[in-house]
């Protein structure tokens, strides 16, 4: 599996690798031409990501893993 480079979990680059397996876990669970992850939800995600990234976990699978449980939750909670 893929690993990140260690970087601090403000570099720009993390937060736009970050926001982008998000975006790809919300087309994952919410399908491929779905209505576009909204602000709010994909920065929970990302924050979730970060503080799961500082554990030393990089592989973007398992990160992916994490985004899609943390969405499917998060949809779940919110009836939608």
């Amino acid at each position: 599996m893929p690993r990140w480079p260690r970087l601090p979990p403000d570099h720009p680059n993390t937060i736009r690798v970050l926001t982008a397996a998000c975006e790809d876990a919300w087309r994952d669970v919410h399908g491929r031409k779905s209505i576009a992850l909204n602000k709010e939800l994909r920065d929970s995600c990302v924050r979730l990501l970060i503080a799961v990234a500082e554990t030393d976990q990089r592989d973007s699978a398992k990160l992916r893993a994490y985004a899609i449980t943390f969405l499917k939750a998060a949809l779940s909670h919110k009836g939608g």
